[in-house]
C-alpha cells in the first residue's frame, strides 16, 4: 500500500509542474501577443505619420500650382482687356455695332 500512496504523489507532483509550464507558457504567449499588437500599433502611427506628411505635401503642391495657374489666367485676361480697349478704342462704329447686333440676338432669344 505504501507503494500506491506514492505514485499519486509524483503524479501530483508531475501534474502541478505541467500546469505551472502551461501557465508559464500562456504567460509568455500573452506577452508575446502584447508585443506584437504594439508592434503594429507603432508601425500603424508611422506609416499613418508617413501618410499624412504626403498627403499634406501634395496639397501644397497643388495649391501652389493652383496659384500659379491663377496669375497666369488673371495676367491673360489683362491682356485680353487691353487688346480689346485697344480695338474699340481704334474702331468705335464696329464696337457699337457688334454691342448692338448681340444686344438684339439676346433680345431675340430671350423672347422665346
Amino acid at each position: 500500500m505504501a507503494v500506491t500512496a506514492q505514485i499519486p504523489n509524483n503524479k501530483q507532483a508531475s501534474g502541478n509542474s505541467n500546469e505551472a509550464d502551461v501557465e508559464a507558457q500562456i504567460n509568455q504567449i500573452r506577452n508575446d501577443i502584447s508585443g506584437l499588437a504594439q508592434t503594429i500599433a507603432d508601425i500603424g502611427m508611422q506609416k499613418s505619420a508617413s501618410l499624412t506628411r504626403d498627403a499634406k505635401r501634395k496639397a501644397a503642391d497643388i495649391a501652389d500650382s493652383s496659384d500659379a495657374a491663377l496669375a497666369s489666367v488673371q495676367e491673360q485676361l489683362t491682356i485680353l482687356e487691353r487688346d480689346f480697349r485697344t480695338k474699340v478704342q481704334r474702331n468705335p462704329l464696329a464696337a457699337i455695332g457688334i454691342a448692338a447686333g448681340i444686344g438684339f440676338l439676346v433680345a431675340m432669344l430671350s423672347r422665346r
